[in-house]
């Protein structure tokens, strides 16, 4: 969170992969869940992109985008669940039904 609100250059490459700096990083249950969270992300999409055909592909997108925001909903409650939040998931829904159709 230092690093995104920090004035640009104000922090070195050294700065940033210190070990405390990653202490304050690991410290942080949500920065945890995130990369955890984006590990997976980057792990199931190499693997889509390797395996799948592209609507598959594009749906399992919607899977992700679901999962996201009921993990957000779990780990940090309601008070963060946004319009965008309601929007993403109503539109993942949709085109999930939309190719379940056929």
């Amino acid at each position: 969170a230092e690093v995104c609100t920090a004035p640009a250059g104000s922090a070195s490459l050294d700065e940033l992969i210190s070990a405390p700096a990653r202490e304050r990083l690991l410290k942080d249950p949500r920065m945890v869940a995130s990369m955890a969270c984006l590990t997976a992300f980057g792990i199931v999409t190499a693997y889509f992109l390797r395996e799948l055909s592209n609507p598959v592909k594009e749906l399992s997108s919607c899977v992700v985008i679901l999962f996201s925001a009921l993990a957000q909903v779990m780990l940090s409650g309601w008070q963060d669940f946004d319009g965008r939040n309601a929007q993403a998931m109503i539109l993942s829904v949709l085109a999930i039904g939309l190719y379940n159709i056929n």
